[in-house]
């Protein structure tokens, strides 16, 4: 029930747009993604970060979206799981979403690495990056930790589901 709500709530341009990631991940043009091939393409993206490939846990990645258990993505597992914020915000895919935005690598976010991680301001206003901010700083020291993080997005999450 949850998937077919978070479906419609997708817009025809982000379906498109997850269309067409999935056809880039998908090398071998056989419609489905197999473990190697999902971690292939996304170490080629990591590593435009210059992030430690061993941090991910890709077995636990690839296995939260394989949901049948046949060992390969579909397609429509790979949308399902797009949208399904539950499989996606797991620790792995927190850390590896922290490491990327940690532009510096001090292990702290400030508002203009996040900035620059969401493409500049992507239409938001300083208020609410500011909102944002002392949302997710819980100590106020003006950045936001790992674990602030990890915390700000599981919220964020049940906000965005529930």
């Amino acid at each position: 029930m949850l998937n077919f709500i978070l479906g419609l709530k997708t817009s025809s341009r982000e379906l498109e747009d997850l269309n067409k990631m999935f056809l880039k991940l998908d090398t071998d043009k056989n419609g489905t993604l197999e473990r190697d091939e999902l971690k292939d393409q996304l170490h080629e993206l990591i590593g435009t970060f210059d992030l430690d490939h061993e941090e991910t846990d890709w077995d636990e990645f690839f296995d939260a979206i394989d949901t049948n258990k046949d060992g390969v993505i579909s397609h429509k597992e790979f949308i399902v799981a797009a949208f399904d914020r539950r499989k996606v915000i797991n620790e792995a895919n927190l850390n590896m979403a922290f490491n990327i935005i940690d532009e510096n690598g001090d292990g702290m976010l400030t508002m203009d690495e996040i900035k620059k991680a969401f493409g500049g301001h992507n239409g938001a206003s300083d208020e609410t990056w500011k909102s944002f901010m002392e949302e997710a700083d819980k100590n106020h020291d003006g950045q936001i930790s790992r674990e602030e993080f990890h915390d700000a997005m599981q919220v964020h999450m049940r906000k965005s589901v529930g």
